[in-house]
This record gives structure tokens, sequence and C-alpha cells, in this order.
């Protein structure tokens, strides 16, 4: 019996700044790639409401990112509340 190793998620990656927003695609591509019982939003590493709000907004990542880190809900952090750094969200700086 072989165990599988478990990949760590595009939003683990994203928060521990291994990953940038531009490589979900990719993370996407590799779900449609690979049949199972997964939901899209639980392979990228998102609950649902995170999932709904990128659907929304491509571009929330950063926010998303700061309310799994201050605690704060998502629903209360506006696109003018988010940081300008990028580095402070966990992704790579330029």
């Amino acid at each position: 019996m072989s165990k599988q190793k478990r990949v760590p998620t595009f939003m683990s990656r994203y928060l521990s700044g291994a990953a940038t927003g531009g490589e979900i695609d990719d993370c996407i591509d590799a779900w449609h790639e690979r049949p199972g019982k997964t939901e899209l939003f639980e392979f990228l590493g998102m609950t649902r409401e995170e999932y709904a709000a990128w659907l929304r907004d491509p571009d929330s990542l950063p926010r998303i990112a700061r309310s799994r880190r201050t605690g704060l809900p998502l629903r209360d952090l506006s696109e003018a509340a988010a940081p300008a750094s990028a580095n402070e969200e966990g992704t790579p700086g330029k």
C-alpha cells in the first residue's frame, strides 16, 4: 500500500510566498487534469467565501491573505483597505 504525498495547496504556497497570484491558473489546469471528488475551491485551499470573492475579483488574493492573517472577516476588508505591499500578503516582492 503506497502513501500519496500531499501537495501544498495554492493558498498555502501563496501565503508562504512560494507562489504568486498568477500561478493560480496552473493550479486550476492541474485540477482539471485530475478527475476526482475534490471541489476546485478545496483543491486551491480556499473556503467557499474566498473562492466566490476571487471569482468576482481575481485581484482579491491580497485581501484574502490579509483576512487570513488578521482574522478579520473577508467581507469586512474592502479593496481600499488592502495593503499596498505585496510582501505583506505573502507574495514575492519586486
